[in-house]
This record gives structure tokens, sequence and C-alpha cells, in this order.
């Protein structure tokens, strides 16, 4: 029977006293919406699932109003039929209690998942303590589990907060506690449950969903892991966490059951590529301090891809916050990869640079060493080098003032064509500004050429004569005469 039906079938027994029917029709109405609410809940459409589980206690609270007046109807002989009124008021009591629970426990991870943990927590707090209340109420293995489940949920959805905050000293412990609330949930509570109530077969179908959340639990410490150990320099480590938050998602995407929803398939396999962007983000920074410079590229581009592909994969699932995850993926791309890629690069020039610097001052060394100077570090031989800068420059002033009375002494001798060629080479002298060991250089070229005319022509040119002996020892150069 239709949902609108079964509802106006329970107003006309419940208007006729017919209360036998009224439960009847209350049962039937409140199956179809519970599995209407998982199917919700397994396609991912949370706030669908919550608005479900509110009708459920919505109807069970009613149903405990109705029986309510059941001792009355007793008496004028109507009763509830094959009903105990006693047992379906602790019945009813307990499951609007419960689905109370569930609805703020769905909200709470819906929220979750449109990346708002901080909001969610609220919900999830109160959803364990109303579960709290619905076992010391009532009683009931499920809704001691599911309150458990909540608190462990609430300390995942504070280590969520904690990343989206960058606050890693917050996250990672927080998502510690979560894991060993599910440890203990897993290993403790849901087994004494069980064996406390053997026939609950809720209680049975529980576990490959905890393990399920223990799981992501997990993966989402080392996720967390990894991004501390990321920002704090720790490559190694940071890469040691990517590695084991691949090989955990492909152990859950290989033992994934052939039913399982295609969009849980592709967020398993989205999660999977970006861990393995993680994984070569983190390959990066190793392989920079090792100075292998074309692998850090290629690793690089090996994680744009990974998340190129978690992008694609996470729209596939039809989730409503797979848009914004998509988004999200590729701004990683661009914010984060793409400056480490080109960080990398300088980084890559700025040590090729330093390397060279290097070289030159070894060799700087090796030359002062050579030249009979003693030096034990790159600061005396700094020292040294500087000091021969400042007797080079005054060499060169030494050398300039000279060349006004070279050209005077060039005019009173006798070299005929020769003079003209001379002369230019005394004014580019003069009027040079290049560096002192190449002026020196060239000064020390035109007065070997000089001190060739002189020991050439004889007195044509003993003009010349005196200045190229001042001349002489100042540029390095021994005269043969």
């Amino acid at each position: 029977m239709a949902p609108q039906d079964l509802r106006q079938v329970m107003e006309e027994c419940l208007a006729s006293g017919d209360l036998e029917a009224y439960v009847t029709a209350e049962i039937e109405l409140e199956q179809q919406v519970s599995d209407e609410a998982v199917a919700h809940f397994n396609s991912g459409r949370f706030i669908d699932a919550a608005e479900c589980w509110d009708l459920i206690a919505s109807l069970n609270y009613e149903l405990v109003a109705a029986l309510a007046q059941a001792t009355d109807v007793e008496e004028n002989g109507v009763g509830v039929g094959k009903f105990d009124p006693l047992q379906l008021v602790r019945e009813a009591g307990s499951l609007a209690l419960f689905s109370s629970g569930r609805a703020q426990f769905v909200r709470g991870q819906d929220l979750v998942s449109q990346r708002n943990p901080g909001a969610g927590i609220e919900y999830l707090n109160r959803a364990e303590d109303t579960f709290r209340r619905a076992a010391t109420e009532y009683g009931g293995g499920v809704s001691i589990v599911f309150a458990d489940y909540a608190g462990a949920f609430s300390h995942f959805a504070m280590g969520l907060e904690g990343m989206m905050r960058g606050d890693f000293g917050v996250s990672a412990p927080a998502f510690m506690r979560a894991r060993a609330a599910m440890d203990s949930l897993l290993n403790d509570t849901l087994p004494a449950q069980m064996a406390k109530e053997p026939d609950d077969l809720t209680l049975a179908s529980l576990e490959p969903l905890l393990r399920a959340e223990a799981f992501a639990i997990t993966s989402q410490y080392e996720k967390s892991s990894f991004m501390a150990r990321i920002a704090a320099g720790e490559y190694a480590g940071a890469l040691k966490h990517a590695e084991s938050l691949c090989t955990l998602l492909q152990s859950s995407l290989d033992s994934l059951p052939e039913e399982t929803p295609a969009w849980q398939k592709y967020a398993v396999q989205s999660s999977l590529a970006w861990a393995r962007a993680d994984k070569e983000r983190a390959t990066a920074f190793v392989l920079r301090e090792e100075e292998r410079w074309d692998d850090v590229q290629a690793a690089y581009e090996r994680a744009r891809n990974e998340l190129s592909n978690a992008a694609s994969l996470i729209l596939r699932t039809g989730l409503p916050e797979a848009a914004a995850t998509q988004e999200s993926l590729m701004a990683i791309a661009t914010t984060t990869i793409a400056p480490e890629a080109r960080q990398a690069d300088a980084e890559r020039k700025l040590k090729q640079y330093i390397g060279e610097l290097q070289a030159e001052r070894r060799g700087l060394i090796e030359r002062i060493s050579s030249a009979g100077v003693t030096v034990n570090n790159s600061v005396d031989a700094v020292a040294v080098a500087e000091q021969n800068t400042q007797i080079a420059v005054q060499v060169t002033q030494s050398v300039k003032n000279l060349l006004p009375e070279l050209r005077a002494a060039l005019e009173g001798a006798a070299l005929g064509a020769e003079s003209a060629e001379l002369e230019k080479e005394i004014a580019a002298l003069e009027a040079s500004d290049e560096p002192p060991a190449s002026f020196l250089e060239r000064a020390k070229r035109l007065t070997g050429r000089l001190a060739d005319i002189v020991k050439n022509v004889g007195d044509a040119a003993e003009p010349l004569i005196p200045v190229i002996k001042k001349l002489a020892p100042l540029v390095g150069l021994v005269l043969a005469f």
C-alpha cells in the first residue's frame, strides 16, 4: 500500500478506535520509510535519509500517544488485538529515540561530507547523547553501539576540522582518538552486545559498516600525518605516510564486493588517485634534497596527472559535494603543485650558482696558494684577493698618470708613421674604464712594444726610455736594456 494510503488508514483506524489496525498500518508504513532511509543513505543523499529517520521517530511518538489510551479502550472491550500495549509503548519509545539519534547522526555526516565538520560535531554529539538516553531508558545493544559510533565519528570530524584549518597538531591526535574509539567498538562493545542479543540482526549487520568507518578514520590519520610531516619539512616521513595511505586505499578497492554502488567505487578510486598525488609530491621533495632535478619535475608531473584523475573520478560519483571536491582538487594542482615545481626549478638554478661560486672559491685559494701565499680558508683568500684588488687599482692609476708623459715623449721621438698608431693606443688607454686586470694587460703589451722599438731604432727612440723604465715595473715587464 502507498504511504499516503497507509496514512489515511491510520487516521481512520485511530478515529474509529481500531488500534490493532492502526498499529498494523503504522508498522507497515514505518518499514517502507525505513527502507527508503537506507536507500537514501546508501546513495549518499544524507538529508533525505535524515528526513526519513525523523518521520520514523514522529510515527513512533504518535504511536506512543495513541497507545497511552489503550487501557481506556480495553475497558470498553476494544483493545489492540494481538499486540501487547505495554510492550508496544516500550518498543515505540525506544525506536523513537533511536530514530531521532539516527537523524541527528546523518545530519552530522552530511555536514562533514559538505566540508563543514565543525558544524557537524554538534549534531554528532547530540546523536551520541540521544543514543545513550535510548540505551539508559530502554536498553538495547544497537543504541549502545551507535552511541560509541557517534562518539568516534565526532573525534573524526574534529580531526577533519583541524586539517581544514591547517592545525595538524589538533587533527592527528583527534584522528588517533577516533581510531582508538573505533577499535574499542569493534573489538569490545560490538562483540559484547552481539553476545547479549544474538538474535538481533541489526547488530550483526553493523560490523561491515563499522569496519569501513574504521578504515576511513585510519586513512584520514595517514593523510593528516602526511600533511603534518610535509608542513614540518620531514619529507621522508611524509612519503611513508603517503605510501601507507595508498596501500590502505588499494586494499579497500580490491575488497569491495561486486554489489557495491558505483558511486562508492568511484569515491574510493578518487581517494586513491589523490593519495598517489600526495605520494608523488612527497617523492619530489625527497628528490629535491638529493638534487635529482629531472626526476623532481617528472614526479610533479605525475602528481598533476593523479590529481586530474581524482577530480574526474569524484565527478562520476554524482554526489552533491562532488563538484566542490573536483574544484578543490584542480585548485591543488594550480596553487600547490605548480608553485612547488617552480620553486624546485629556482632551487636547482640557485644550487648550481652556489656550486659555481664554491668552485671559484676553491680555484682562488689554489691560485693564491700556488703564488706562495699561505691561506687557511676562504676568508683568508678573500682578504688576499681584496688586498690585491686595491693594489691593482692603485697601479692602474699610476700607469694612467704616466700616459701623458709617454705621449709627450713619443712626440719627441723620431718614429715616423708608427707614431700615429702608438698615439691612438695611448689615447685608448687614457679613456679606458675597464677592470684593472685587463687594463694592466693592455698597458703591458704597449710597454713591451715600445721597448722593442727602442731596441730596434736606437737613438731615434731615446726620449721614450725614461718613461718605459717607469712603466715596466708597474705592468710586470722585465726590460733588456
